[in-house]
C-alpha cells in the first residue's frame, strides 16, 4: 500500500486529536500577568504533574477563589503532541474539593512532597514578595531549586509570614535564567543560584538597625 502525503497528514492530525481531561490534585503554582487573573496553573497529583492553561472564562474566578495548596478537580481538554512529546492541557472547569471528597492522606502526602510549594494566596503587587519564574526555560536552569531556596531562606530568617513567594510566568530573559524579582523594590536578578538566595533575602527584607532597636524596646518588659 502506497502512503500518500494526504494520508500522512491525516495520521498526524489523528495523533494530535484532543480528548477530555479529568484530573484531581493539589495546586502547586498559579501565575499570569495579573495575580487576579492567573493564566496558568501547575497541578500535582499522586502520579503526575501537569501544567494547564486556564480558559479565559474562569481566570477571574480562579484569581478570587484559588490559592497554592488547594486541592481541586479539573475538567477540560488535552492534546498530545508527538513531536514535542508533551501534553497541551486546558482547564475549563475547576471545582474545589471539599472535606467529603478530599484525597486520602497517602495521596495528599505524596503530592505535597512533589509540589513543595507554600500555601499562600497572591496579594497586591506592592506587598513584600519574591517572584520566581517557573517557565520551562528557567526550570531547566534550576528555577525550582531557587524557589525552594527562597522558601527556606524566608523561614530561616523569620520572614515567611511577612513575605510571599510567587511562581510567575516568563520575565523575558529566558537565556539568562533563573530569573527572580523582589517586591516592592522592583529589583530583578538573572542567573541566580540557590547559594545567593539567603544574602539577597537579607538584603531586601532584613529590618534596619533602627527598626530592630524599636522592636527590642517594644518587646522589653515595662519597669
Amino acid at each position: 500500500m502506497r502512503v500518500t502525503a494526504r494520508m500522512r497528514v491525516s495520521v498526524s492530525k489523528a495523533k494530535k486529536r484532543a480528548s477530555q481531561l479529568h484530573l484531581r490534585g493539589q495546586i502547586a503554582a498559579l501565575w499570569g500577568k495579573s495575580p487576579d487573573r492567573p493564566k496558568r496553573m501547575r497541578l500535582v497529583g499522586s502520579d503526575a504533574e501537569r501544567e494547564l492553561k486556564l480558559s479565559k472564562a474562569i481566570r477571574g474566578w480562579a484569581g478570587a477563589n484559588l490559592q497554592t495548596g488547594d486541592w481541586v478537580e479539573v475538567i477540560g481538554m488535552q492534546q498530545y503532541n508527538p513531536k514535542k512529546d508533551c501534553w497541551k492541557c486546558r482547564a475549563e472547569v475547576i471545582r474545589p474539593l471539599g472535606q467529603a471528597t478530599a484525597p486520602s492522606p497517602a495521596t495528599a502526602e505524596a503530592s505535597a512532597a512533589r509540589a513543595n510549594q507554600p500555601a499562600k494566596r497572591s496579594g497586591k503587587s506592592a506587598s513584600p514578595a519574591v517572584l520566581v519564574c517557573q517557565k520551562s526555560s528557567c526550570c531547566k536552569r534550576g528555577a525550582r531549586d531557587v524557589y525552594q531556596a527562597v522558601t527556606a531562606a524566608l523561614q530561616q530568617q523569620g520572614l515567611d509570614e511577612e513575605v510571599e513567594v510567587r511562581a510567575t510566568g516568563c520575565m523575558s530573559k529566558c537565556k539568562q535564567g533563573p530569573c527572580i524579582a523582589f517586591k516592592p523594590d522592583k529589583a530583578r536578578y538573572l542567573g541566580v543560584t540557590p547559594e545567593r538566595i539567603p544574602a539577597l533575602v537579607e538584603q531586601h527584607f532584613a529590618p534596619s538597625e533602627a527598626q530592630a532597636e524599636l522592636a527590642a524596646e517594644q518587646a522589653a518588659p515595662q519597669a
